[in-house]
């Protein structure tokens, strides 16, 4: 397993979160902003990317021409949600930076990964949480929550381009946003200033994201294992 120690920033700053007091009310406007943050970056990813193939690739097939109309639905309901200046906005817009840099380098060997998820499995998004888990074993970083967001678009965009329904879309939200939440991702994150916090202090340079695509492949392989493993 890749380990996550020394990427760069305080790992003291990791046991932090055990001693915070949680506000409810608080608690309950992080995970809404965290929510909508997860299906703009999602929705935005995607069209920045399906705009790219549709004016540079002649081989490379549209994931509109095989995405369900419920899901393609599901994806473009946060359209009206946020405004242009809004957290969520912008926060989507440093994750897309950021996404390109990941994809750009590893797209082959992630997406050969990705073609090989059964995601109709029963076990399927159990096993995503556990594989998530693994991310977050030496503790939490903006680059492991980053390392998240990009893990959940790649499935994303497989219920789109497998013509998956649009229940899938929804279920892998919600199961992100679930394991920020129940892991305490979402306390470290208010912890550091919130979302706005993001926006001020991730740096791209550190740690190298040669690790963090690493993770993020050893995370697919241990899905497709746990998955496997539980259908014999």
């Amino acid at each position: 397993m890749a380990s996550f120690a020394g990427e760069g920033e305080n790992n003291s700053d990791e046991n932090d979160s055990n001693s915070s007091i949680s506000d409810p009310d608080s608690d309950t406007m992080l995970k809404t902003e965290t929510a909508s943050i997860v299906r703009q970056f999602v929705y935005d990813r995607f069209e920045e990317e399906n705009e790219a193939i549709d004016s540079t690739s002649q081989d490379e097939i549209p994931v509109l021409e095989t995405a369900r109309p419920d899901a393609l639905e599901e994806l473009r309901s946060v359209r009206e949600e946020n405004e242009p200046d809004s957290t969520a906005v912008r926060v989507s817009r440093r994750l897309r930076e950021i996404g390109d840099e990941i994809q750009n380098k590893y797209q082959d060997e992630f997406q050969d990964m990705i073609n090989q998820l059964n995601l109709t499995s029963a076990n399927a998004y159990k096993s995503f949480a556990e594989v998530a888990r693994r991310l977050f074993k030496n503790g939490i970083t903006w680059h492991r929550i980053v390392a998240l967001l990009c893990f959940g678009y790649e499935i994303t965009k497989h219920v789109l381009r497998n013509g998956l329904a649009g229940t899938y879309m929804r279920k892998i939200y919600q199961l992100i946003v679930d394991f920020i939440v129940n892991e305490r991702i979402a306390a470290w994150i208010a912890q550091h200033g919130g979302w706005l916090g993001f926006l001020a202090d991730f740096r791209l340079s550190e740690p190298s994201w040669s690790t963090v695509a690493a993770v993020l492949a050893v995370g697919v392989l241990c899905l497709l294992w746990t998955m496997r493993t539980a259908e014999k």
